[in-house]
């Protein structure tokens, strides 16, 4: 079999393509942006963003670290409780499973509706292709409380 150069760079350059996306906009995905998170009646969590492709949001219950201490003051122990949030981290996703909602892109607003007073929650919304998801947003967090 005889092989010209014109041939040889022909055979690199479709083997070399056989590996590319299909999809022109792979790798172009940017993070939506939440441009609004509102609390409705009944409690739930209404969430709305700009347009992207197709999207996945993403919410989490923020857990809590409880630290106690124990002061001693004129002979009597006094126990101090602090409670804090998880610090927000906009590079990565809180630990645990969020609950997630599929939209299609043509939408660009949900509603979670699992919400539970006095507990506060972290939203954030995916956008992604059948080739691959993109960034995160930034997150939001919301926590309902009776005043």
């Amino acid at each position: 079999m005889f092989f010209t150069m014109k041939s040889v760079y022909l055979l690199v350059l479709v083997s070399l393509c056989q590996g590319l996306p299909l999809d022109s906009k792979a790798g172009l995905l940017s993070a939506p942006h939440l441009l609004r998170v509102n609390i409705i009646d009944p409690p739930a969590i209404e969430m709305t963003w700009n347009k992207i492709d197709s999207g996945d949001v993403k919410v989490w219950e923020v857990q809590n670290t409880t630290n106690t201490l124990f002061v001693v003051v004129d002979g009597k122990v006094d126990e101090v409780v602090n409670t804090e949030e998880q610090p927000i981290d906009i590079l990565s996703e809180l630990g645990g499973s969020p609950d997630e909602i599929q939209v299609p892109a043509d939408v660009t607003t949900a509603v979670y509706n699992k919400v539970k007073m006095d507990i506060t929650y972290e939203v954030r919304v995916l956008a992604y292709t059948k080739l691959e998801e993109g960034p995160l947003s930034d997150p939001v967090r919301v926590k309902l409380s009776k005043v």
